[in-house]
């Protein structure tokens, strides 16, 4: 049965089971790339340095090819992760050969599986994306714990309002993808570069937060306050009369202030 896949899975590639990371086999066109796109100089010893335009460069030797059990030692053959959809040639594989053969005959072509074959592994590079925190934000600051992360890191973000402010919203987006953060200000960096913006809002100060201005406490049933003052119980009724001989839960209101006070 033909599975109608182009590429292995990861799962199924030699060079990820047996090294991990992010090592791969090369594909069928990576090879072509290099045949279409590289300067191929011959060494003495039979194997070949394959130059790029970036200067870059990889050794390609004569590697063992078996048919059977037979080794074959006249042409560098290595097996690629490509598959292909003849129900013969159930695999893709590059074959480099000896100048005694002509390195113009270098092509990508499919064999059995059962042929045996060396693997010339590759490691796709390390993408790294931005991580962008707009600048000059009104009534506060945020910062990242790191400037560039790779796909599936933990991005830490620090809110700092400014005084009078807290924070309303904190936004993360992938140009117009919004990812999600979590309660505490972290987020999973996804293939792309990220923008972090926020915006603040005039901190809401509670009526507690006010009467602290004040000094309000209580002794002896009695509430004691360094300003004018009135008593209500939880019902809303003023009880200052009795100040003195409270208990319980009152409600102290100091000008438009209201303060909770225990008395026991």
């Amino acid at each position: 049965m033909i599975s109608k896949k182009e590429v292995l899975d990861l799962d199924d590639d030699a060079a990820r089971v047996n090294l991990g990371g992010s090592w791969r086999m090369p594909t069928a066109d990576d090879f072509q790339e290099l045949l279409d796109n590289c300067t191929w100089n011959y060494n003495e010893n039979g194997s070949y340095t394959v130059l790029g335009s970036n200067g870059n460069s990889i050794l390609l030797p004569l590697t063992e090819f078996y048919y059977g059990e037979k080794p074959q030692l006249w042409a560098g053959y290595y097996r690629t992760s490509s598959l292909s959809d003849n129900q013969w040639k159930l695999s893709k594989y590059f074959v480099h050969w000896n100048p005694e053969y002509k390195l113009a005959n270098s092509v990508v072509d499919g064999i059995e599986r059962g042929h045996g074959m060396a693997v010339r592994p590759v490691c796709s590079p390390t993408k790294w994306y931005a991580v962008g925190v707009k600048p000059d934000l009104e009534g506060g600051n945020v910062s990242a714990d790191l400037i560039k992360a790779k796909e599936g890191d933990l991005v830490t973000l620090t809110v700092t309002p400014a005084e009078g402010y807290e924070l309303d919203r904190l936004v993360v987006k992938q140009g117009e993808t919004e990812i999600t953060v979590s309660d505490d200000n972290k987020f999973i960096m996804p293939a792309g570069d990220v923008i972090v913006n926020a915006t603040f809002k005039p901190k809401t100060s509670t009526a507690l937060d006010n009467a602290e201005a004040f000094e309000i406490y209580a002794e002896n049933g009695r509430i004691v306050c360094d300003g004018d003052f009135r008593i209500y119980d939880l019902l809303g009724h003023d009880v200052t009369r009795i100040n003195g001989s409270l208990c319980g839960v009152y409600i102290v209101k100091v000008g438009g202030v209201l303060a909770k006070v225990v008395c026991r």
